[in-house]
């Protein structure tokens, strides 16, 4: 089990405060979507055209965030929390009309 502690962040764009957070916490984060499969997942260009899609707002942020933290594949595609085949992977029936979805990353 891994364990973590969170804190917030005031700044009007994620620079040094966000970045210091993120070196602290990036083995335990970067650890927990490898042992969930997050490699297999969807590439960063997959992702960051979902996030363009479904959240075109975040995106100036995402890129950002991105760019600030070294631009890594792994990074960007835990960044986007994009994994929709992880949610699909995890679907069960419970009762005869519902369908309950996981996703863990």
């Amino acid at each position: 089990m891994t364990t973590m502690a969170f804190d917030a962040v005031s700044e009007d764009l994620p620079g040094a405060k966000w970045l210091a957070r993120w070196y602290r916490s990036w083995p335990s984060y970067e650890a927990w979507f490898i042992a969930r499969g997050g490699d297999a997942g969807p590439d960063a260009a997959t992702c960051r055209a979902a996030l363009g899609r479904h959240m075109p707002e975040l995106l100036v942020t995402y890129d950002r965030l991105v760019a600030i933290t070294g631009g890594s594949e792994r990074a960007a595609r835990f960044l986007s929390t994009w994994c929709p085949k992880m949610a699909s992977k995890e679907a069960r029936h419970h009762g005869s009309d519902r369908l309950w979805i996981e996703n863990d990353l």
